[in-house]
């Protein structure tokens, strides 16, 4: 559900290769999805700068502990892991784009 979030799409070749959703008042990155078609290619750095650009610093999203790619790609990016919790999908992450002091 995005409903009351911004939504930002990466379009390549006429075709969606990507999108981010934020929750503005937290700059709370919500989804953060690229086309298995368009991975490793840069769209999900490009998606991260956009918003950084548009919402600056911190950002923050939670990860599944269990998805390593995605925690490996946020930690290539410099996001630090702040929290963990349980849900139902399992056990998460919320990591932050920027190091503790800067919060």
């Amino acid at each position: 559900m995005v409903e009351g979030e911004e939504v930002h799409l990466a379009v390549l070749e006429e075709t969606i290769a990507g999108f981010v959703s934020v929750w503005v008042p937290d700059r709370f990155i919500h989804h953060l999805y690229v086309s298995a078609q368009y991975q490793s290619q840069g769209v999900g750095s490009a998606l991260l700068q956009a918003c950084e650009a548009m919402y600056g610093r911190p950002l923050s999203l939670k990860c599944d502990v269990r998805n390593h790619r995605a925690q490996r790609f946020y930690r290539s990016k410099g996001w630090f892991p702040r929290e963990t919790g349980m849900g139902e999908e399992g056990p998460w992450e919320q990591l932050h784009s920027s190091p503790c002091a800067e919060l």
